[in-house]
C-alpha cells in the first residue's frame, strides 16, 4: 500500500506543471512560464538533496534535449535582443529540468500517462461549455494548439478495456477535434490509420472519415472551402517570410521570441493591405530557424532523427503522438504553448523502456547550487509582481509609489518594456513637479530600452512621441531632427506600416520640408498603392 501511495505521489508532483499551465491558458503568459520553471527547479533540488543515491534513468532523448537547450542558450548569447531571448531560454531550460526530474524521480510511466489522460479529459469537459462558439479551445488561448491534448486523449482511449467507454471517448475526442476548426485534423485522419498498422480496418475507415469531414458542414470543412479569414490562407507566404527572416542571421537567428518583430521587414500584403502581421511562423521548424538559425533548427530536427532511428522500439501511443507532433510541426507551432511542450516531454520520457541507470554522485554543495538556480526564476517573478503593483498605483495616481515599484521591477529584471514603464512614471513625475531631472532620466530609460531590444520598432516610435511631447521642455534646437531620426528608425524596422510614413510626411510638411515630404509621398505610392 505504501509503495502504491509513493508511486501516486511521484505522479502527482510530476503532473502539477501540466495541470497548472492549463489553468494559465496553456501557459501563454510569461508569469506561468516562470512559475513553472521555479516549481521544476525546486522539485529537482528537493529530490537531489533528499535522495542520497541519485541514479538517472537512461533515455535516448536526454542528449537531444540537452543539445536543444544548449542551442537555445547559444542563440540567446548572440541575440541582439538578449533579455527578450533570455525569457525564451528560461522556458526551454525549465523543460530540460522537468525531463531530468522525471529521469531522477522515475514516476510510474503508465500512471504518468494516465495523468496526462486526465488532463485531456478535463479539457474535454471544458469543451462542452464552449459548444456554439466559433472554435473550441478548452482552457487554451489558441484553438490551433489545442488539438494535441485531444489527440492524446483519442489515442489513450484505445487502451481502455470497457468498449462503451472506449468508443464513446474516442468519438468525443474526435468530434471536439473537429470543433477546434484546425485543418491539421485532416492530416491526422490520413496518418492515424497508417501509424496504427496493427489495426488495418482503420485504413478502410480513413477515406470515409475524410469524405464525411469534407462534405458535411463542420468547422474544419468550412475553413477548407474558404469560409475563413483571408489571413488564415497565407501559410505559404508566412513560411517565405520566416525563411527570409532566418537568412538575415542564418547561424544564430534573431533570438528566442523575436519572430513577430524581426519578420516585419518581410511583411506581405493581404488584399492589397499590410494590416495583418504574423506573430508566429506557423511552422515549428521555420520558427526555430528564424529565431535560432541553423543551430536551433538542427537541434530540434535531431530530436526527431533520434525518434525515427528508434521508431519501432517505442510504444504505440508514444510512437504515434511523437509522429503527430512532427507532422503538426510542419504546419503550425504545435509546441508554442508550454502545456503542449510538457506533454511532449512526458511522452519522450515514457517512450524509453530501459531500466538502466546512470549513477550520479553529487556532493552536498553541488546539490545546493541546484537550489540557487531557483533565483533565475525568482528575479523575473518578483519583477512581474512589482510591475503589476506599479501599474495599479499609477492608475490610482499614486505616482511616487508607482515610481518606486517600477524602479524595483526594472532593477530585478530590466526588460525593455519594464524600462519603458519606469520612463513613463518619470515623465509623469515631471508633469507633477516640473523638474527636468525626471524628464532627462525618462529620456535615458527610453534609450536604454531601445538598446536592449534593437529589433522592436515600437520603442523608437515611443521615443519619437516622447520628443514630440516635450519639444518645448527639451531646450535643444535639434530636438525636431532627433525626433525624426527615431521615427526613421521605426520605419526601418517596420517598413510596411503606412501610418508611420503618414506621420513622417505630416511632420515634414509642418516643418516646411516639402521636398522630403514629396519623397515620402512617392514611397507611400510605391509601397502601398502599387497595383502589383
Amino acid at each position: 500500500m505504501n509503495a502504491k501511495r509513493n508511486e501516486w505521489f511521484k505522479v502527482i508532483v510530476c503532473s502539477i506543471p501540466l495541470f497548472s499551465t492549463g489553468i494559465f491558458k496553456g501557459g501563454s503568459s510569461m508569469v506561468a512560464v516562470h512559475l513553472m520553471g521555479l516549481y521544476m527547479v525546486i522539485l529537482l533540488s528537493v529530490f537531489l538533496i533528499l535522495d542520497r543515491e541519485n541514479g538517472i534513468e537512461k533515455n535516448k532523448f536526454l542528449l537531444p534535449l540537452t543539445i536543444f537547450t544548449g542551442a537555445s542558450f547559444i542563440v540567446t548569447l548572440f541575440s541582439p535582443a538578449f533579455l527578450s531571448s533570455m525569457e525564451g531560454f528560461l522556458e526551454y531550460f525549465a523543460y530540460l529540468v522537468f525531463f531530468v526530474s522525471l529521469l531522477l524521480i522515475k514516476p510510474d510511466k503508465k500512471l504518468l500517462l494516465f495523468g496526462v489522460f486526465v488532463f485531456s479529459l478535463i479539457e474535454l469537459i471544458v469543451c462542452f461549455f464552449q459548444i456554439g462558439s466559433p472554435r473550441v479551445s478548452g482552457t487554451y488561448e489558441y484553438a490551433n494548439f489545442f488539438v494535441l491534448p485531444l489527440v492524446f486523449g483519442f489515442l489513450y482511449s484505445f487502451k481502455l478495456g470497457n468498449k462503451i467507454i472506449k468508443y464513446s471517448l474516442m468519438f468525443l475526442f474526435f468530434i471536439f477535434s473537429l470543433l477546434t476548426a484546425s485543418r491539421i485534423v485532416l492530416v491526422l485522419i490520413l496518418i492515424l490509420p497508417v501509424l496504427l498498422f496493427k489495426r488495418k480496418k482503420f485504413a478502410l475507415v480513413a477515406p470515409v472519415l475524410l469524405g464525411l469531414v469534407l462534405l458535411t458542414p463542420n468547422p474544419v470543412s468550412k475553413r477548407v472551402i474558404g469560409n475563413v479569414r483571408v489571413y488564415s490562407l497565407q501559410r505559404p507566404n508566412i513560411w517565405k517570410q520566416a525563411i527570409k527572416t532566418g537568412l538575415d542571421r542564418p547561424i544564430t537567428g534573431w533570438g528566442l521570441r523575436s519572430f513577430e518583430k524581426a519578420s516585419l521587414r518581410y511583411n506581405f500584403p493581404v488584399d492589397g493591405k499590410y494590416s495583418m502581421r504574423a506573430k508566429i511562423a506557423h511552422n515549428q521548424f521555420l520558427q526555430y530557424f528564424a529565431e535560432g538559425g541553423v543551430i536551433l533548427f538542427l537541434s530540434y530536427l535531431y530530436l526527431f532523427f533520434v525518434f525515427f532511428m528508434n521508431f519501432k522500439k517505442f510504444g504505440e501511443t508514444e510512437r504515434i503522438l511523437i509522429m503527430v507532433i512532427f507532422i503538426h510541426s510542419l504546419f503550425d507551432n504545435v509546441l508554442y504553448l508550454p502545456s503542449n511542450f510538457l506533454i511532449f516531454i512526458v511522452v519522450l520520457f515514457t517512450s524509453e523502456n530501459s531500466e538502466e541507470d546512470y549513477k550520479v554522485n553529487l556532493s552536498l554543495p553541488v546539490k545546493f547550487i541546484a537550489v540557487l538556480l531557483s533565483l533565475i526564476y525568482l528575479f523575473p517573478l518578483s519583477s512581474y509582481f512589482f510591475i503589476k503593483k506599479g501599474e495599479a498605483e499609477f492608475r490610482d495616481k499614486k505616482y511616487i509609489k508607482s515610481l518606486n515599484s517600477f524602479s524595483l521591477a526594472e532593477a530585478l529584471w530590466p526588460l525593455p518594456g519594464y524600462s519603458a514603464s519606469l520612463a513613463t512614471a518619470n515623465e509623469q513625475m515631471f508633469y507633477e513637479t516640473g523638474l527636468l531631472g525626471y524628464l532627462s532620466f525618462a529620456s535615458y530609460l527610453y534609450g536604454r530600452a531601445m538598446e536592449s531590444n534593437p529589433i522592436d520598432w515600437e520603442m523608437p516610435f515611443k521615443i519619437y512621441e516622447f520628443f514630440k511631447r516635450h519639444k518645448k521642455s527639451i531646450h535643444n534646437k535639434d530636438a525636431a531632427d532627433t525626433a525624426e531620426s527615431f521615427l526613421l528608425k521605426a520605419i526601418e524596422l517596420n517598413p510596411k506600416d503606412r501610418d508611420l510614413y503618414e506621420i513622417l510626411r505630416k511632420d515634414y510638411r509642418e516643418r516646411g520640408m516639402h521636398k522630403e515630404a514629396d519623397k515620402i509621398e512617392r514611397q507611400i505610392n510605391s509601397i502601398f498603392l502599387s497595383k502589383d
